[in-house]
């Protein structure tokens, strides 16, 4: 039977914090970095400093905030080619490693909502899509309607996408709080979940601009749930995690 939650609110994308407490999870930047970055122009003017590999408006509390633009050259230029990151309201973010067990879950879903979502849709594995206020995150499966010729110039955008999905482990704390809250500020109407850690699937729905979701939902194996734009489509929620391994 699933279990109806009490939206709760997330944790912000960035709170005013010391330049002396680092935040877990943000993209470093060397020393040799920041002074290409500089010799690109890249900061149009702003006053910038590179403290402990971040890099924060100077005599302010904020970190520096990219735009897509402005990330796209970094892409361009090389920066990023040593490992995977997303851009959510308006900083950089590191992408964790994948392990066998993700990587299964990630399969799993992919090929759930291929059936879910047959002929004319693209069920996208770990690609970018693009949100309002300088936001490109690549979840684990995006929806999108079309074929990938439809994405030859864009990603696909919030008003496009019909389903978004995170395979959750040792991300769990992102997905459910600067994930969910770019997702709900970008309107996105179904979100998911797939939890590793208590093999359990969340779905998130009825977004507002304020970052929360107020429906929210948890479904456990042996429970099937429809996705919003499938309506006639039921998942089992069973499919969509790895089985766990018996004791020796």
């Amino acid at each position: 039977m699933s279990v109806v939650l009490t939206p709760q609110a997330p944790e912000p994308l960035e709170t005013a914090r010391p330049k002396d407490e680092p935040q877990t999870g943000l993209r470093r930047w060397t020393r040799d970095e920041y002074y290409r970055l500089g010799d690109m122009d890249i900061f149009d003017g702003a006053r910038v400093e590179l403290l402990d590999g971040e890099i924060w408006y100077t005599h302010s509390p904020s970190l520096y905030r990219w735009t897509g633009e402005q990330y796209h050259l970094l892409i361009g230029a090389g920066f990023f080619d040593d490992g995977r990151v997303e851009l959510l309201g308006g900083l950089i973010w590191d992408m964790a490693g994948q392990l066998s067990l993700h990587s299964t879950g990630v399969r799993l879903v992919q090929l759930s909502l291929e059936e879910a979502f047959p002929g004319a849709f693209e069920v996208r594995i770990q690609m970018p899509i693009t949100l309002p206020d300088g936001m490109e995150p690549e979840p684990d499966i995006a929806v999108a309607p079309g074929t990938p010729l439809d994405y030859l110039d864009h990603h696909p955008r919030g008003d496009e996408l019909l389903l978004v999905v995170e395979v959750s482990d040792s991300s769990l704390v992102k997905d459910r709080g600067q994930k969910l809250v770019a997702y709900a500020q970008a309107l996105l109407d179904d979100y998911w979940v797939v939890n590793l850690v208590s093999r359990q699937l969340e779905v998130y729905r009825r977004p507002s601009a304020a970052g929360l979701y107020s429906d929210v939902k948890i479904y456990q194996p042996g429970e099937s749930v429809a996705p919003l734009n499938a309506p006639n489509k039921l998942v089992a929620v069973a499919d969509l995690l790895p089985p766990t391994k018996e004791p020796l």
